[in-house]
């Protein structure tokens, strides 16, 4: 089963849905939360990197009047974030509505997402190499592995 994104009602906190669990990132962290893809998994980490020269602001959500949904294709290693931003007017039968679409190759960057107060910043940021090498755990018996990420 591949992983899978969401994020809070309150735009307060990033969900990372695995098979057995759910890991929460608070996004009002210093440098965010980057969303990347190893090994043909959608993963998500605290980001230690600065935001810097090679990131590309991608958007700037208004938490006030917007709602922000991930998708990711393990097919084509694509996520895709969609942004729908409502207008509600008095004595409207319905809400006006408008949205627009990112996506991301997670074949090549990976997506920081960061709140501050009343914002949501959307980067982009080119992928660094990432080594994963096989390495036999301690207390394994015979050749079990397990994966290293360096």
């Amino acid at each position: 089963m591949t992983n899978s994104i969401s994020l809070s009602s309150d735009l307060n906190t990033l969900f990372l849905i695995e098979e057995s669990q759910v890991v929460a990132f608070p996004l009002y962290s210093k440098q965010g939360v980057l969303i990347g893809s190893i090994q043909n998994q959608l993963v998500a980490a605290t980001n230690k990197a600065s935001i810097d020269k090679n990131t590309v602001k991608v958007d700037i959500v208004e938490t006030s009047k917007s709602q922000i949904q991930f998708y990711y294709s393990d097919k084509v290693k694509q996520a895709f974030i969609i942004i729908i931003d409502i207008m509600a007017e008095k004595g409207a039968d319905a809400p006006n509505f408008s949205y627009r679409a990112h996506t991301y190759n997670l074949l090549k960057e990976n997506i920081v997402i960061k709140k501050t107060e009343d914002k949501i910043l959307l980067y982009r940021v080119p992928q660094r190499a990432v080594i994963v090498k096989d390495e036999l755990t301690p207390f394994s018996s015979g050749g079990n592995k397990r994966k290293s990420i360096l």
